[in-house]
């Protein structure tokens, strides 16, 4: 009876080995949160770019189908690029107005004639490369013919992804 007395009193864990698990646990959790922070960063990054890149191809889109705004002829949409605080992006159209015509349009690359859509605001954190200006992705009514920036860089917690536009207007991602 004495010996199952002294055998019980023998059993658990001792204080090194009680450390050892709390240590490796938060070891564990540190490095969960940091991957999780990760995460999170890639993917508000990986939307953004998402977003930006649809909207390009989307004004091509319109471009290519010489879609009318207000029953008015359009010379060309594009996408207008701000570094507002916080960074916006809409799809806009330059209307044939008056006796213009596409080409002084088409010259302007500005979203003076009208709005296609209300200004999209990119999540919290994500920034443009260039603040310095204001960047256009435009496309000209009926041919589709790429004018203005080519490339722009969005930065998002150390990480950062290019949109890339070819001459034919093709987007492109870029890590």
């Amino acid at each position: 009876m004495e010996n199952k007395k002294a055998d019980a009193s023998c059993r658990g864990f001792t204080f090194i080995e009680v450390m050892m698990v709390i240590t490796i646990m938060s070891i564990m959790a540190v490095v969960a949160v940091v991957s999780l922070n990760s995460a999170r960063s890639n993917a508000a990054l990986e939307s953004s770019t998402r977003q930006i890149a649809s909207a390009i191809q989307l004004a091509r889109s319109y471009a290519l189908q010489g879609k009318m705004e207000n029953g008015s002829a359009v010379c060309g949409f594009g996408v207008r690029i701000t570094n507002a605080n916080p960074p916006q992006y809409k799809i806009y159209y330059n209307a044939l107005s008056g006796y213009n015509d596409c080409s002084t349009e088409n010259g302007k690359i500005s979203d003076s004639d009208g709005t296609k859509d209300s200004d999209y605001v990119l999540p919290n954190g994500v920034t443009f490369s260039d603040t310095s200006v204001d960047k256009h992705f435009y496309f000209t009514v009926p041919s589709a013919d790429f004018l203005g920036s080519s490339s722009m860089e969005l930065d998002y917690a150390g990480s950062s992804k290019i949109i890339n536009v070819s001459s034919n207007g093709v987007v492109t991602v870029v890590n």
